[in-house]
């Protein structure tokens, strides 16, 4: 790229270098959503969704929806805490820079400083954007002055901003214990902060609150200034950049059930739990047989348990957060399917789409434990829904 810049005649600086690069990038991206979103989805799809979304966010401002009333302010304040936990800084590295580019450090420390600087903005747009969501919110249903709010949208950007630059830094690390750990770390840290934030923001602290942001922007700050200028960030800089760069087309493929998709390398040469592959059951059939691979698979891959646990937490949220009798019962009803089809999409994957194990999908013992799975997938399901019909009838 710098070659073909040189032969245009075109002086070679860091910011026409990222500008090349920020463009190719969005191009690739928007190559991958266009191929899912050809002309037919855009007319019937998401330009319809784009004009009723307006109209219904026009609404709010006009009069709130009746099932706000039902929501509690502290759950509105903590649902943008998804919003932080996700993202990573860019620095625009290639592959192709561990050769070239380290050759030119003032070119090389330009692009990964141009790069930094460009997710702080597009952070910020996308925050304001986010807080245009919840304004109507907080300011006409709730009564937050909109000194308090801007105090709010300020401290979702600097924590946001923080836990970015914590993930950065974690990003490079081999997979361990100690990396899980620090993850988890951080977010219970975060989890912290927003406690800390909500207590000052009820005391009417907002001017300490600022302070804390301020801090938090600084502590971001510090980590980017070093990732920026450590000369040992090239593999996690480049790791980074092919996780957003792919993140479009692994989300096409998640939801492309007749594609062929390559497996996901890992970094440990055995299973984090049943090592050994010891076994779990100590009757050996060919139903408990079944039941050990499927609990097996189920808490090694996280992929398979995590589907599950969003079935029950969209549960969970449309129980505590929908008013009416039939939202409930219909959020429910639309949870009940997903789990129906989580349970046969796995033993699909694993027996009845799989090579070896397809002649196994018509005995009995498979179907039977195809039953059993099912029925225990339900129980969580059910015991939500019990809690919340009894709540709901003032039993308790």
């Amino acid at each position: 790229m710098i070659a073909s810049l040189m032969k245009r005649g075109k002086a070679v600086n860091s910011f026409r270098l990222f500008s090349r690069r920020y463009r190719d990038g969005f191009q690739f991206q928007y190559k991958a959503f266009k191929s899912v979103a050809d002309w037919t989805v855009m007319l019937y799809l998401i330009i319809p969704s784009l004009v009723i979304g307006t109209m219904i966010y026009r609404s709010w401002w006009i009069d709130i929806p009746d099932w706000v009333e039902q929501v509690p302010f502290e759950l509105f304040y903590l649902i943008p805490f998804l919003y932080i936990l996700t993202g990573y800084f860019r620095t625009c590295l290639l592959e192709a820079d561990q050769v070239f580019l380290v050759k030119h450090q003032r070119l090389f420390l330009g692009v990964k400083k141009w790069g930094i600087f460009s997710t702080y903005a597009g952070t910020f747009l996308l925050t304001f954007a986010v807080g245009g969501l919840l304004a109507p919110f907080w300011l006409n249903h709730y009564s937050i002055s909109v000194f308090a709010f801007v105090v709010y949208m300020v401290f979702l950007l600097s924590s946001k901003w923080s836990h970015m630059a914590v993930k950065g830094a974690l990003a490079g690390k081999k997979k361990s214990w100690k990396r899980t750990g620090l993850f988890l770390l951080a977010i219970v840290v975060q989890l912290q902060l927003w406690g800390i934030a909500y207590r000052l923001m009820a005391a009417g602290l907002d001017v300490i609150l600022l302070l804390v942001n301020i801090g938090l922007i600084f502590f971001s700050l510090v980590l980017n200034r070093k990732r920026i200028f450590s000369e040992n960030s090239m593999k996690r800089n480049l790791h980074i950049e092919g996780n957003l760069k792919m993140k479009w087309i692994s989300l096409i493929l998640l939801f492309s059930q007749h594609v062929e998709k390559q497996p996901v390398s890992s970094e440990r040469s055995k299973p984090l739990l049943f090592p050994k592959s010891q076994r779990i059951f100590k009757r050996q059939t060919p139903t408990f047989g079944y039941l050990e691979l499927f609990t097996k698979v189920l808490i090694r891959n996280f992929t398979y348990s995590a589907t599950y646990t969003q079935s029950i937490g969209v549960l969970s949220f449309s129980q505590i957060v929908l008013p009416a009798l039939w939202l409930k019962l219909g959020a429910a009803a639309l949870v009940a399917l997903s789990i129906f089809a989580w349970n046969e999409w796995i033993w699909e994957k694993l027996v009845t789409k799989h090579p070896i194990g397809s002649k196994y999908s018509e005995k009995a013992e498979f179907i039977k434990v195809q039953s059993i799975t099912r029925a225990l997938a339900f129980i969580p399901y059910f015991a939500i829904l019990a809690i919340s019909m009894l709540h709901y009838f003032g039993v308790f």
